[in-house]
């Protein structure tokens, strides 16, 4: 037997060898195909997301621009009712100055202005003319 097996020894030996390696060969087929498997999951995965995150950002960015232009508009038509409603007050609780009552200012400052410049003597004769001058 021992020539026997001296000679089926070699074929053993290589039928083992090939064998591993066929084995080896799967195995490492096995791990590349399960390894792709999971990377096209996470990739998978990764893509979705992103895509969620895409969305909420693009509805984010409509709503931020429409209150941007909302805001503007309010801002505008506010500034637009403001402006009308002062300047109509203006017009109506501020009526134009005729002549009579422009000459009477004019008059008043100029009287105020040297009040101080003159003497009691003076003073009383106008104070005594403005109180005749308002009855009339």
């Amino acid at each position: 037997m021992d020539a026997q097996t001296q000679q089926i020894l070699p074929t053993l030996q290589k039928e083992t060898k090939t064998m591993a390696q066929a084995i080896a060969q799967e195995a490492g087929q096995y791990f590349v195909q399960a390894s792709m498997e999971q990377v096209e999951r996470i990739v998978s995965k990764l893509q979705a997301t992103t895509a969620t995150i895409e969305h909420n950002l693009t509805k984010c960015n409509e709503k931020i621009s429409f209150f941007s232009r909302a805001t503007l508009i309010v801002i505008l038509v506010s500034t637009l009712v403001g402006g009308l409603l002062g300047g109509g007050l203006v017009h109506y609780l501020f009526p134009p100055l005729d002549n009579k009552t422009a000459t009477q200012i004019k008059y008043g400052e100029y009287l105020l202005s040297n009040w101080s410049k003159l003497d009691k003597k003076d003073r009383d004769k106008l104070a005594s003319l403005m109180v005749s001058g308002s009855h009339q």
